[in-house]
């Protein structure tokens, strides 16, 4: 099995979405030098990075929100566990990027940083779809995020 295949990643993903992610993958390339590949539709992660020879995978969520409208971002505790397990496996490194409608920022996911995070099971208002799952999720303290740039 890849590892880095994720069943039902990225499947409510619009081509929106996508723009949205590379342009922020665009502009954090440019902070952390790096090269970066958007990776297929159905990995764990959203692209694979590249500096000095090292490896990073980074997952992009793009949100209308401001940043402090919400005292947490989700992340799907299957996915995060997905993530973790491929970091510890290939000693790379996660991070998870958060474009707010002013401004962005990142938290590195490893498992001590999942550890003792809040859980729960939110119920969509507006679900894309009827496929679209409502799964546990990790809620992340947007305090714990560092911030990278303000719009």
């Amino acid at each position: 099995m890849n590892v880095m295949a994720c069943a039902g990643c990225n499947m409510h993903e619009t081509e929106q979405d996508k723009i949205n992610e590379l342009n922020v993958m665009q502009r954090l390339s440019g902070i952390w030098h790096c090269t970066y590949e958007k990776l297929p539709e159905y990995y764990l992660a959203d692209f694979y990075c590249e500096r000095d020879s090292k490896v990073a995978w980074v997952e992009v969520r793009c949100r209308t929100n401001a940043k402090s409208f919400y005292p947490s971002v989700y992340i799907d505790i299957m996915k995060a566990k997905k993530l973790v397990e491929v970091a510890e496996l290939t000693s790379t490194r996660i991070f998870f990027v958060v474009q707010w409608a002013d401004e962005c920022g990142f938290m590195e996911l490893h498992r001590g940083a999942l550890m003792g995070q809040p859980i729960s099971y939110p119920k969509r208002n507006k679900p894309r779809s009827d496929k679209q799952k409502e799964v546990p999720v990790f809620e992340l303290p947007i305090a714990e995020f560092k911030t990278l740039w303000s719009d």
